[in-house]
């Protein structure tokens, strides 16, 4: 009998060594034979050194780290200046990782939400891979003076940046309650330009925030986000109010138009326009192209303007579709698809959508696709 005891008192201890206000980490470093790993712990805005990791002759070493359960944490390892792993632990975990000393081969078991992050931090470092490559034959073009190839460099980082985003809103939004969005939301291009640095991207931060509240409600990271929604916001605002001299009282939209310049809807203000969501892959669509091309030149004289939205992620169709037929109204598109913020901020729940404004920003009708009904509303107004 005492020796039962013994053994399952021994069985209790080893448990609770792991249990819900700790992890347990344990360190297979390739070539790191005797060496010495740093464990740091992110605090929202610094990161501490909390212990050492002494690996033995096979490089392999062991942690206990603090963290309580549904209250993940952020860990990084580093060996010297290389930052090797970066782990998301919660309370309970035993987390396996195997890596070399540059940070290479990094295999991660026992953690759901470090292999998010580590599905996340694949995407990034290819997409920041593209970029500072593009980046370095730009700044050689300019060096050169080569303007066409300045152009058409600047034209794909812009390109690039497009599909980093888009893939980064696709993960978001199919990966809900995955804490790697957390890390997603601050990534950053270059020093000073955030992949989520849009005041309209503060629908991805609600989003995340209201996804993880739920579920890891004592998160100081999750917490964090609400500062951050709120301070979008108010740029939001701001922006919607100032960015026409305080004068137009619908969403604001800034989209690139076919030749990559952005477009601001507010550019319209004082103007009746309309706003037309559509997608250049639906020929119903292209010929309505045609019914508003007989309604512009009846009226643009008379101050009518188009603001045109493609939803679609194939911009080189649409683009090529625009000029096929000839429109010459604003057209525009970021590729992002259903991704894009445009079509919530004005609640585009099917395509195509017509809004119709006055010259004092108000709605007039909407939903309208018959060129005698559009025709009817706008002598109306003009």
């Amino acid at each position: 009998m005492k020796k039962f005891f013994l053994i399952a008192l021994a069985a209790l201890a080893i448990a609770s060594c792991t249990g819900g206000n700790k992890a347990k980490i344990v360190l297979n470093l390739k070539d790191g034979a005797g060496k010495q790993v740093l464990v740091s712990i992110l605090k929202t805005d610094e990161v501490s050194v909390v212990d050492t990791m002494k690996l033995n002759g096979n490089g392999v070493g062991k942690c206990i780290v603090p963290v309580t359960e549904k209250n993940p944490q952020f860990y990084y390892l580093s060996y010297g200046r290389n930052l090797i792993a970066q782990l998301i632990l919660e309370g309970g975990d035993k987390v396996k990782v195997s890596v070399d000393t540059l940070g290479r081969n990094l295999e991660v078991s026992g953690s759901e939400n470090t292999s998010s992050l580590i599905e996340v931090n694949a995407m990034v470092d290819q997409a920041n891979r593209t970029l500072d490559s593009l980046a370095a034959i730009l700044q050689t073009a300019r060096e050169q003076e080569n303007n066409g190839q300045v152009a058409d460099v600047a034209h794909k980082m812009g390109q690039a940046f497009i599909t980093y985003k888009r893939q980064a809103v696709k993960y978001i939004i199919n990966n809900p309650y995955s804490f790697a969005n957390v890390n997603l939301l601050y990534q950053r291009v270059a020093p000073t330009l955030p992949l989520f640095g849009d005041a309209n991207d503060v629908a991805y931060f609600q989003r995340v925030y209201d996804s993880l509240s739920v579920e890891y409600p004592n998160s100081k990271y999750v917490a964090r986000l609400v500062d951050d929604i709120k301070g979008l916001s108010d740029v939001l605002a701001l922006n919607s109010h100032v960015g026409a001299a305080g004068e137009i009282s619908y969403p604001e939209l800034e989209m690139p138009d076919v030749n990559g310049e952005m477009v601001k809807l507010s550019s319209l203000a004082g103007k009746p326009f309309i706003l037309y969501f559509w997608t250049a892959q639906d020929a119903g669509h292209k010929m309505l192209n045609h019914d508003l091309m007989e309604i512009y030149s009846q009226y643009h004289s008379k101050g009518l303007e188009i603001y045109q939205v493609c939803v679609d992620a194939d911009k080189t169709n649409w683009a090529t579709t625009v000029k096929a037929q000839k429109l010459p109204w604003i057209n525009v598109c970021d590729g992002l698809a259903e991704y894009s913020q445009a079509p919530a901020l004005y609640n585009v729940t099917s395509i195509p959508t017509i809004y119709i404004f006055d010259a004092q920003g108000n709605i007039v009708d909407k939903q309208i696709f018959e060129k005698s009904r559009i025709l009817s509303v706008l002598s109306r107004i003009l």
